[in-house]
């Protein structure tokens, strides 16, 4: 990044912390990621000024997840008994009951507005 620029960068964190059970659900592990605050350090200490931080709120998340299982879930509601349903079908349900019994309020995503001086 030139000096003087800024920098979109989003990641996970975590909101609060997780179980192995909970980080396995997104294939990390407890340590992989840090809470928000940790995250904003991180960022400082490689030379970046946080000029603005944001992190997706439930609602955002319920779309986002929602909408990544929408296109399955509508291709299965069309086709149940053609070949692949079974594994489309085991896919989002694995994926659902990840999000929704694992990682739904444990996992945080965060897009920080970064800087550097010129």
């Amino acid at each position: 990044m030139r000096p003087g620029g800024r920098l979109l960068f989003g990641s996970g964190f975590w909101e609060r912390p997780p179980t192995p059970e909970q980080a396995a659900a997104v294939g990390f592990e407890p340590a992989s990621l840090s809470d928000l605050a940790g995250l904003v350090d991180l960022a400082v200490a490689a030379g970046f000024r946080p000029l603005y931080i944001q992190t997706a709120n439930r609602d955002e998340w319920e779309r986002f997840e929602s909408g990544y299982l929408s296109d399955g879930e509508a291709w299965l509601h069309r086709h149940a008994r053609v070949p692949g349903a079974v594994e489309v079908r085991a896919r989002a349900d694995t994926h659902r009951s990840e999000w929704l019994r694992g990682y739904r309020d444990v996992l945080g995503f965060a897009y920080l507005t970064l800087g550097r001086s010129a």
